[in-house]
């Protein structure tokens, strides 16, 4: 090879890579013309967002910011507590489920668990995303459901999925919207559907037969669905199989199908499925249950009785026709009507099953001990009511009455089992949780403060600045004192100052740490700096010229 011809091939690498970054989706010739979200473009290069934000136009402002933030002065500050949707800091538009918007607030709606909205504080009447309503209480949609009906029909399908007769399988990989698994609608940014599958912007055109993407037309680097590489090269799978490594081997057979070690058959050939099990990875994994199953481990295991949808042994989300779950099976009774303090029973006159408080005997329900919630008979209780123990005539509180500080329940005078809200339990001794932190497992952990507050790590905090921090505060325990100032602000005696200018991290005032974006430290001073932009510009346009030139001598 000549050297002219050597140096116009080292020109051209040059110049690609000269241009290209990571967060570039999109390219005309060697320049990035779309930068991925969250960043900007500014003379052919990608460069960060500030935190938080989708949309920017440089490096210090935002238009656009993350769900679950709002826009202020060109940044995204973060919602206020359970807020996921807002305009303000002080205005919040959509709350997480379990709360309400009050006065622009989020505040808890009393509901059960996952509601969004209710009747009364044991009825759902709307649940949250990817939850339905069932018998007042809120159940999770099938897999890959945004919205359903029922456990069994979905409506909508989340992202990368499409729905089909109420269920959501798959789009092909990395597509966003489609109709079909063999169909893509809109791809992923910065890629296109080639029939197959999404690939990135130009990458498939005169790549060899089978294959995806490629460095040139002879070189393949990822094969389409049915084919494994093996030196740049796409050779079949065996029949049947979507994806293997070699010639003799399938990681995964069609749909309905499991690999036996030599093929890919039918569940229910020499590679079937598990017992109770409709679809497999293998004949020892499960992927879907038969009715009246669930899925736990790759294993298929009972649902409670007369129940055809469940997610566990004790749970039970669709009962068989006529039939409704009482928090133990599926019961019908003799016209939906049981003996007295009866859960479940045989006929109108033999209970099978007691409420809680009562003993079954002979078929019937009778009290146990006063204060008792489950017992034997009625001179004997293995469970009292909280906070209470049995003393071998009836339940009392404590031990004599008295159990330890900040105890809600105990097996004696010593020894606590359930602590007060604030604290947390060790060696059966209640112990106090952080300031303001309503429920912890140790004392330098939070997982709930107070409403308002937010744990960072070593206390609860107001979550805002509104909430009644100084100015330019991001974070404060107490009202008159910060512990943590924003961006451009530093700390001193509980109170935020501004940094010097261009600066965008400080411990003082004389000094700066680090610099806006553009600018560098020196002397601890911010100073602009070379402009890195204009000089790739500059580079590139030296090597435009070096290539044409070369090019000039070839031709």
């Amino acid at each position: 090879m000549s050297s002219l011809r050597k140096t116009a091939i080292v020109a051209a690498a040059c110049l690609a890579l000269a241009v290209k970054a990571d967060d570039c989706v999109q390219y005309d010739g060697a320049t990035c013309t779309a930068c991925k979200d969250g960043h900007f473009l500014l003379n052919g290069r990608c460069y960060d967002c500030p935190d938080d934000c989708d949309v920017c136009t440089d490096g210090n402002t935002c238009t656009t910011c993350e769900r679950g933030h709002y826009l202020s002065g060109g940044r995204c500050p973060e919602c206020g507590f359970m807020c996921n949707a807002c305009s303000s800091a002080n205005t919040c538009d959509e709350c997480a489920p379990g709360f309400k918007v009050s006065n622009g607030a989020c505040v808890r709606n009393d509901c059960p668990l996952l509601c969004v909205t209710c009747s009364d504080a044991n009825t759902c009447t709307e649940c949250g995303k990817g939850l339905f309503v069932s018998n007042g209480q809120c159940r999770n949609c099938p897999n890959d459901c945004d919205v359903c009906t029922d456990a069994n029909t979905c409506t909508t399908c989340d992202s990368g999925n499409f729905l089909s007769n109420g269920r959501c399988y798959d789009c092909p990989d990395d597509c966003e919207v489609c109709t079909s698994a063999n169909t893509c609608d809109q791809c992923e940014a910065g890629k296109t559907f080639n029939g197959v599958r999404c690939v990135s912007n130009g990458s498939s055109g005169g790549c060899p037969n089978d294959c995806q993407t490629c460095t040139d037309a002879n070189t393949c680097t990822v094969c389409e669905q049915g084919n494994y590489l093996s030196n740049g090269q796409c050779y079949d799978c065996l029949n049947d199989c979507e994806e293997c490594t070699s010639a003799t081997t399938c990681d995964r057979c069609e749909n309905g199908k499991v690999f036996d070690g030599t093929r890919c058959v039918r569940n229910g050939g020499s590679g079937s499925c598990p017992n109770d099990c409709v679809t497999c990875s293998d004949a020892n994994t499960c992927t879907q249950c038969e009715s009246g199953n669930f899925l736990q481990n790759g294993q298929c295991y009972d649902c409670p009785e007369d129940c055809e949808v469940c997610t566990s042994a004790t749970t039970c989300t669709t009962c068989e026709a006529g039939k409704t779950f009482n928090g133990v099976r599926c019961v019908s009774g003799s016209g939906g009507k049981c003996p007295n303090d009866c859960v479940t029973c045989s006929d109108a006159n033999t209970c099978t099953q007691c409420e809680s408080g009562n003993f079954l005997q002979n078929g019937q329900c009778y009290d146990c001990p006063e204060d008792c919630e489950v017992c034997t008979s009625a001179t004997t209780c293995t469970t009292c009511e909280a906070g209470k123990t049995f003393n071998g005539v009836r339940c009392v509180s404590g031990s004599g009455g008295k159990c330890p500080n900040d105890c809600v329940t105990c097996s004696d005078a010593n020894t606590c089992t359930v602590c007060e809200s604030g604290n947390f339990l060790q060696n059966g001794q209640c112990y106090d949780c952080p300031d303001d932190c309503e429920v912890c497992d140790s004392a330098t952990t939070c997982t709930r403060c107070e409403v308002g507050k937010k744990f960072n790590g070593v206390r609860c905090v107001y979550d805002n600045p509104s909430d009644g921090c100084p100015n330019n505060c991001a974070a404060c325990t107490k009202s008159d004192t910060c512990d943590t100032c924003l961006s451009r602000y530093y700390l001193s005696a509980g109170q935020c100052y501004n940094c010097i200018d261009g600066c965008e991290l400080c411990y003082d005032g004389s000094s700066c740490s680090r610099c806006e974006l553009g600018k560098v430290v020196s002397g601890g001073r911010c100073v602009r700096s070379p402009d890195s932009a204009a000089a790739t510009v500059s580079v590139l346009s030296a090597l435009s010229v070096l290539l044409a030139a070369t090019l000039t001598l070839l031709a």
